[in-house]
């Protein structure tokens, strides 16, 4: 409708213009002019005056409709732009709402200006919680320094990457990764991702590597160990073969001598008994290391296997001169002649062990081996009065091809007897503890489960 009447009026207006010319009025009106004799009256210049206003307000219209129009344009233009902007505001809003990595907007002061989802889930605060936390709320105490660096360099180049631990919502630390670069001179933007799986799978390969480290390192000492234990191993069975060799070709000699005979055929025995006890420990530890040992339980009384080592010590303590140490065996009387079920040889070579190992550093006082029921285990005490065992040595005492030298004496031999026990006692589903007091006695302790007799076979494997 518009355009309609803009059109009339420039017609109008272009009408009025020629109109208003005198040649074409006077070509037009040619009789009129000629009657005036080419005279203009004041009708004219009145007619002039109007046409040359009609002309101004066309003009005026026709320049208010172009700048109309072209303000129209550039209006629409502008409208369209910021359209198309908001659009691509609402998009950017939209990737970063649900973008699976966390996005924290900071301002100066460290404040949280913003945040999205994925950041909530990160740290487990909601988004109105974490607008109204500061960064430092999230770090953790001992960090804190080294994080507000990291923000501080942040300022400074524009830009940062760390890794660095935060303390979730529930009070736990995990692990995230965060790029922040600068977005305005007052603002920061962070990207953050839980790296916590990343972050274990990292420390667990380092704590591996270690592992293998320590293993790699054990193996050496093991390695090194066996060959010391294997050159030690070679002299201790040396020296008894060549007591038996040495006084088995003198004994003819001695034929009629019956004192002389019946001494060194004695030698002879001790040695070949020392030689016997080395080797039977090398194929108990290859048992136990094989896992070729089973428990044979059997009706007996502690009191049988107390008399039997009483018996064996009798001889070992004047053989090895510790003729002055006791022996003591201290039990409940009733108890101590109580028939139970219990693996009768494995008791005694334990005891026997540790009453040897005792001996070995014990010159004078005793060597005390208490034994009380509790729950269903006997619990062993095997006390000496002895040297003691330092700090330093009493974790390798276990050790196999391992003989801590508490003393300059030398000790005769294997350095297998602990190693046995340990692995004796976790066949019998037992455990073994120790100490020590330096120049003051050792003490062993140990237990395992028993039977009550309460089956009719004398003997049953297990």
């Amino acid at each position: 409708m518009k355009n309609t009447i803009y059109k009339i009026a420039l017609c109008i207006s272009v009408f009025i213009v020629l109109f208003s010319n005198p040649s074409f009025a006077k070509a037009i009106h040619k009789p009129i002019l000629i009657n005036q004799s080419n005279s203009y009256t004041s009708k004219d210049f009145v007619i002039w005056i109007l046409v040359i206003l009609s002309e101004i307000v066309v003009i005026s219209i026709i320049i208010r409709h172009f700048f109309k129009q072209r303000i129209k344009k550039n209006a629409e233009e502008i409208i369209e732009k910021q359209k198309r902007i908001e659009e691509s505001e609402e998009k950017f809003k939209s990737y970063l709402e649900h973008s699976p990595i966390g996005i924290f907007v900071v301002n100066l002061q460290g404040f949280y200006t913003d945040v999205n989802d994925a950041a909530c889930k990160i740290t487990g605060y909601s988004r109105e919680e974490l607008l109204k936390k500061n960064m430092a709320e999230l770090q953790p105490p001992e960090t804190l320094e080294e994080d507000l660096k990291a923000f501080q360099s942040m300022v400074e180049n524009g830009m940062v990457r760390r890794d660095f631990q935060i303390i979730h919502k529930s009070g736990n630390r995990i692990w995230a990764e965060v790029y922040a670069v600068k977005i305005s001179d007052v603002e920061y933007i962070c990207f953050g991702a839980n790296i916590e799986e990343r972050k274990n799978a990292e420390f667990s390969s380092i704590k591996q590597n270690e592992e293998l480290k320590i293993a790699k390192a054990k193996a050496e000492e093991s390695d090194r160990l066996k060959t010391a234990f294997l050159q030690n191993l070679s002299h201790e069975i040396r020296t008894p073969l060549n007591a038996i060799m040495g006084f088995a070709q003198i004994l003819p000699e001695f034929y009629n001598d019956a004192d002389s005979l019946k001494k060194y055929s004695s030698i002879i025995k001790n040695r070949g008994d020392d030689l016997l006890s080395m080797i039977n420990d090398l194929l108990d530890i290859a048992k136990i290391e094989s896992g070729q040992i089973t428990v044979q339980y059997e009706i007996q009384t502690l009191d049988n296997i107390f008399n039997d080592l009483k018996e064996y010590f009798t001889g070992i303590k004047k053989r090895i001169d510790k003729e002055q140490v006791e022996i003591i065996f201290d039990c409940d009387e009733i108890f101590r002649h109580k028939y139970i079920f219990i693996d009768r040889i494995k008791t005694r070579q334990i005891l026997s062990n540790l009453i040897h190992n005792a001996l070995k550093f014990t010159d004078i006082g005793s060597v005390t081996i208490t034994v009380k029921s509790i729950n269903k285990e006997l619990h062993f005490e095997v006390k000496d009065t002895g040297i003691g065992i330092s700090v330093q040595n009493i974790d390798a005492i276990f050790d196999r091809f391992t003989q801590v030298q508490s003393t300059g004496k030398a000790h005769i031999g294997s350095g297998l007897g602990l190693a046995i026990v340990k692995g004796l006692l976790h066949n019998l589903q037992g455990e073994i503890t120790v100490s020590s007091i330096p120049n003051e006695g050792t003490t062993f302790s140990f237990w395992f489960p028993f039977k009550e007799n309460n089956m009719c076979n004398s003997k049953q494997n297990f």
